[in-house]
């Protein structure tokens, strides 16, 4: 696993994520990997097997964010170091980079930028 995953991965996220179209793609399937990942100790802590079959939702989640990547950004990922490099990568992506950097950093560089051009209009005003 790489060394400071978490703030490797949100340094850059931008830079990978440049398609709104594979952002929507990224909104919708992120749910549905976390969905897909808790039904396994949902099985087991409640000790019924149905829950598995949300299971695959995983696997949907990450083959439609890897065409995203493919298909419709630019820039190409960082290439994965081994196996390990791309689950403890995908896992991290998907519970805490990925809702951090949409929710907070996004949000956050969205004002920042509304702030900017607020101040702008207003120094033009003058």
């Amino acid at each position: 696993m790489r060394k400071d995953l978490l703030s490797w991965q949100i340094k850059d996220y931008s830079l990978f994520h440049q398609s709104n179209i594979n952002l929507a793609v990224h909104i919708a399937t992120f749910p549905l990997f976390w969905i897909g990942i808790l039904s396994v100790p949902a099985a087991l802590l409640f000790r019924d097997a149905s829950y598995l079959r949300l299971a695959p939702l995983a696997l949907v989640a990450f083959a439609a964010q890897g065409a995203g990547h493919k298909f419709l950004e630019g820039r190409p990922p960082h290439p994965f170091l081994s196996p390990v490099d791309l689950v403890s990568r995908f896992f991290a992506e998907q519970f805490v980079t990925f809702p951090r950097w949409f929710f907070v950093v996004r949000h956050n560089a969205a004002e920042a930028a509304a702030a900017s051009s607020h101040g702008t209009n207003v120094a033009k005003a003058t």
